[in-house]
This record gives structure tokens, C-alpha cells and sequence, in this order.
């Protein structure tokens, strides 16, 4: 009986971390990019300066 349960989630989880995840990914990224207009790429300068500015060695 858990056998069963362990290989259906196994299988499941095989194949729902494959294309699937893939595509859904991507449209939210796509979703996010499009809501916020771009603000990850507004601000990576900005951020790259200050990341910079403050770095320790």
C-alpha cells in the first residue's frame, strides 16, 4: 500500500517539476514583468551601484 503511494507521488512529482513547471514559470514571470512594468530591469543599475558601494572584502 505505501509502496503504491510513494511511486504515484514519485511519478507525479517527476512529471509536474518537468515541462509543466516550465511553462507556468515562465508565464508568470512574463505576468510579474508586465504588472510591475519592468521594474527588475528599471532598477538593476541602481542596485548594482549599491551593491557595489556597500560590498565588503
Amino acid at each position: 500500500m505505501l509502496g503504491t503511494i510513494d511511486q504515484f507521488i514519485r511519478e507525479a512529482a517527476t512529471w509536474l517539476w518537468g515541462f509543466p513547471m516550465l511553462i507556468f514559470l515562465s508565464v508568470v514571470g512574463v505576468y510579474f514583468s508586465l504588472r510591475l512594468r519592468g521594474l527588475q530591469f528599471r532598477y538593476f543599475f541602481k542596485a548594482a551601484r549599491l551593491a557595489y558601494r556597500y560590498r565588503t572584502v
